[in-house]
């Protein structure tokens, strides 16, 4: 709840004016305010759960438009490369001839929201070229599962 706070302070404080104009930032702010209204009386043992249950809901729906918005960062950051978007797939990948694919090293975990995920690269070679594929890592900074991959 502090954290949200700080968030809607910083943003009031940054934005000023310009916070009224658009509508979620002012649903996101009386979503704030609601919740610390409802905190301050479950201090007080004065709570209702009918508006406890409704500020809970605000939360999540919350929590659902800040998914909303990594999913549009992994597309700002994906936006200019070339995509292999076929047979059911969308990755990060080029092929540089018919038989080497350059791609970046795959991820996991959050860093699977903007780079390509261990389990659709895996998913991709098994399904294309079954046990005839080979993995070098040119960037041996980066790490990654080897046990995904057995070609």
């Amino acid at each position: 709840l502090f954290v949200f706070a700080f968030e809607a302070g910083v943003r009031l404080y940054g934005f000023r004016i310009m916070l009224f104009y658009r509508v979620l930032d002012v649903i996101d702010l009386m979503v704030v305010i609601a919740s610390i209204l409802v905190f301050l009386l479950v201090i007080t043992e004065v709570s209702k759960n009918s508006i406890t249950s409704v500020v809970t809901a605000a939360r999540v729906m919350r929590f659902l438009r800040l998914v909303k918005i990594i999913k549009q960062i992994r597309k700002m950051v994906k936006a200019n490369r070339n995509r292999y978007q076929r047979h059911g797939f969308n990755l990060d990948l080029c092929f540089v001839t018919p038989q080497c694919i350059a791609m970046s090293v795959p991820a996991a975990g959050v860093e699977a929201t903007y780079r390509n995920p261990i389990e659709e690269v895996q998913r991709f070679f098994q399904t294309l070229h079954p046990d005839r594929y080979r993995i070098f890592n040119l960037c041996p900074e980066r790490q990654y599962d080897h046990s995904y991959f057995s070609g």
